[in-house]
């Protein structure tokens, strides 16, 4: 996969990209370059229903992979997430994520979590 990061072209395999470089994202948001993090919703670990992000999914009605993909989408205007389904359920379940409204109390603890290694069911 090809990323532009510190103004260069860099091949990164996709163990780098997991959840993603937060430098690239930096790098892409300022010059309105479309972003696709890897692994949105951490190879499906971020939805199931004991996941860190279970406390926040209660606290506003929800399912942990709306959190997950509500605070991708609040972190940058440039990110294109792309969860992966196979049931119209979660299509609609994702689709609505894009109207949680986070507050910033909430992204600095979801920014903090996120920094916290996750269990890989690849």
């Amino acid at each position: 996969m090809a990323s532009v990061a510190a103004g260069r072209a860099e091949r990164l395999g996709a163990e780098a990209l997991h959840p993603y470089p937060e430098d690239v994202l930096e790098y892409c948001t300022p010059e309105n370059l479309g972003f696709i993090p890897w692994f949105p919703l951490a190879a499906g670990n971020l939805a199931d229903p004991g996941s860190p992000l279970a406390p926040w999914a209660e606290q506003l009605g929800a399912q942990p992979a709306q959190i997950a993909l509500a605070w991708l989408l609040r972190k940058s205007p440039v990110m294109l997430v792309i969860p992966g389904t196979s049931q119209v359920k979660h299509l609609e379940e994702n689709t609505a994520a894009a109207l949680l409204e986070l507050d910033d109390a909430m992204m600095e603890e979801l920014e903090s979590a996120a920094a916290q290694p996750q269990r890989d069911r690849r």
